[in-house]
């Protein structure tokens, strides 16, 4: 093999491990990690991915978070500092709501067809199985996009890098510039 993937790449170590606070995704890297879908032995999730799946992943930028941390389930004893530190515990039954919650950001190649990764344009739209069994549809109007479940409001796909995925091995990563409810 010319080229090996090399061990840490990946959207799922990418989110499981996230510890920088200037990833815009960082915030939802700490609530993945506190919601106990992250094995802190491994890095990795376990419950959300397995080899050879791939997953697209809608997730919401820091802002997002920090400015609806009191709407997220499971979230209210939880704190979020100016520099996006989180604080708090949570109790074993909020951290089943928070991973449920969490769950419904991911579309996973196993219960779901997709041969290309969402962007303006693309073929990858329409309603997709969430990994909490929700639905959850993509919306493209051909210059930009959004993410829906259904009877919620539209969350638009961040336009900061123009709507193109963050491409890895194992799926795609989209910013969002909102949660869902």
């Amino acid at each position: 093999m010319l080229f090996a993937e090399a061990s840490g790449d990946g959207l799922e170590h990418l989110l499981a491990v996230g510890n920088d606070k200037t990833y815009e995704y960082y915030l939802f890297s700490q609530l993945l990690q506190k919601s106990g879908l992250v094995d802190t032995k491994t890095g990795l999730m376990p419950s959300l991915a397995a080899v050879g799946l791939r997953l697209i992943a809608f997730v919401p930028t820091n802002e997002a978070i920090s400015q609806n941390i009191a709407k997220i389930p499971g979230c209210g004893s939880l704190k979020i500092a100016s520099d996006y530190t989180v604080t708090g515990t949570l109790s074993s039954n909020n951290k089943t709501l928070l991973a449920n919650y969490l769950r419904q950001y991911f579309i996973s190649s196993l219960m779901n067809s997709f041969t290309s990764y969402p962007y303006p344009g693309s073929d990858c739209k329409g309603t997709f199985l969430s990994m909490s069994g929700e639905n959850l549809s993509i919306i493209d109007n051909g210059e930009t996009f959004s993410i829906q479940k259904d009877g919620a409001n539209a969350i638009p796909v961040s336009t900061k890098y123009f709507g193109l995925p963050f491409a890895f091995s194992d799926g795609c990563m989209q910013l969002i510039d909102g949660i869902i409810e």
